[in-house]
């Protein structure tokens, strides 16, 4: 093996170490289900890696870009020393170790998280890791049980932030996901993803958006008990010189600018705006949204009618969470080109009716949390009635998620009619 070049060394490597699907997005399944065995596929593959790391130091050097291309980090105090590795020189040319890496999740769970050195560049991760494909950070603030205190603890993506994204891996990152408690503006994401030219997925779990249906300039979702965490700990100079450099290099444009993403194909935002109807994204098929609880069907209505209408032509996947969408039928109405679509019993209503038949909706996934036994026979009542009409010629399934409780009896009645008129609908039990 020793006598082996490298280019067919490193191609064993690369063979023995491939994780299937690790940079491959969701086209048709739901995220959730891609994501929970691709993450054991990273997880065996990285002890794989270790142990032909081990072998040898000719096997360590090469197997070097194998070893760092995925890294998921859990602590905060595990950051310097990892990048202390990434920054290592590995050859003449000055390319460093955090040259290979691909792929990077940061999900702290943990009391002492300072944003504050970190709102910048990830703690310097992003210069380190200046070839990433794929972006994740969860943040969460964790009180031990005897001191719970009823507020929501939030972490704020910053302007610089962005900056040092939008400048390191504007021609490289294609997934990018904030999590719920890290809060995006709208303003900040149209200033940012211009920049971000070959990005495929876009998830805010937290977004804050001015609701337009009400001439409300309020963020929506902004909780008069949340507590920023970086207003307790501001940048240090020392700190910020990493990313000085980074930032000079993006102009931000102090105009209303379109938002182009040529290679978009899922967008998430909990709460929604009218804008994204002027955003070009020529290969949107999935769009996940949100609103306010408080929200009513007369406020969600018109926003995703300017929000969605303008892509209807190749949208073939929307889900809500949370808050109210109105009325399922008017949606479907929007969307001629619906396939499957998921929503939370308490968001969609089966008011008013379908206007014509809408021949491409083959998938109903309806979440029953929480569970309204009254209204759950109306509404697959109205669906029965709406299919038996002829206006959902290619329905073929709807799945239920529930308890084991829920809807029981309710499903048995109307089950046998709906197969009958060759609907399955199922009950997944969650």
């Amino acid at each position: 093996m020793d006598g082996l070049p490298s280019e067919i060394l490193r191609c064993i490597l690369r063979e023995a170490t491939l994780i299937r699907d690790g940079f491959t997005y969701p086209t048709e399944v739901d995220t959730r289900v891609q994501e929970k065995p691709a993450l054991l596929r990273i997880t065996e593959a990285m002890q794989v890696k270790c142990a032909i790391s081990l072998v040898s130091k000719r096997f360590h050097a090469l197997g070097d870009e194998f070893l760092l291309e995925i890294l998921h980090i859990g602590q905060q105090k595990h950051i310097p020393a990892l990048l202390a590795v990434l920054r290592q020189q590995r050859n003449e040319n000055g390319v460093t170790r955090g040259w290979w890496c691909r792929r990077l999740i940061v999900n702290l769970r943990q009391s002492d998280i300072e944003w504050g050195h970190g709102n910048a560049s990830l703690w310097g991760l992003i210069p380190s890791c200046p070839r990433l494909e794929d972006l994740r950070c969860f943040l969460f603030h964790t009180v031990r049980r005897r001191l719970h205190r009823r507020r929501l603890d939030l972490y704020r993506v910053t302007v610089v932030f962005c900056q040092t994204i939008a400048s390191t891996l504007g021609r490289s990152l294609r997934y990018l996901q904030f999590g719920d408690h890290m809060e995006m503006s709208v303003q900040l994401a149209t200033s940012l993803l211009p920049h971000l030219k070959v990005l495929e997925v876009c998830r805010f779990d937290r977004f804050v958006a001015p609701n337009s249906a009400s001439n409300d300039n309020r963020p929506r979702w902004r909780s008069t008990k949340a507590h920023y965490k970086e207003d307790e700990c501001p940048i240090d100079e020392a700190v910020a010189e990493e990313y000085h450099a980074a930032t000079e290099m993006v102009d931000w444009s102090n105009t209303a600018q379109t938002v182009t993403l040529t290679a978009l194909r899922i967008f998430k935002a909990n709460a929604f705006f009218a804008d994204f109807g002027h955003w070009k994204m020529p290969n949107l098929h999935e769009v996940i949204v949100g609103f306010d609880r408080d929200c009513m069907s007369e406020d969600t209505l018109p926003i995703l009618r300017k929000a969605l209408v303008p892509h209807a032509a190749h949208i073939s996947r929307l889900t809500f969470e949370g808050g109210g969408g109105g009325s399922l039928w008017m949606i479907l109405d929007m969307l001629p080109g619906l396939k499957k679509t998921r929503f939370g019993f308490q968001c969609i209503n089966f008011t008013e009716a379908l206007t014509r038949p809408h021949t491409s909706l083959t998938s109903l996934v309806i979440t029953l949390r929480p569970f309204d036994s009254a209204y759950l026979l109306v509404a697959l009542s109205s669906i029965q009635e709406t299919i038996s009409e002829g206006l959902l010629p290619c329905l073929e399934t709807i799945d239920l998620e529930g308890s084991e409780k829920d809807g029981r009896v309710q499903i048995l009645q109307v089950q046998k009619a709906l197969a009958g008129l060759g609907v399955s609908l199922t009950m997944t039990y969650v």
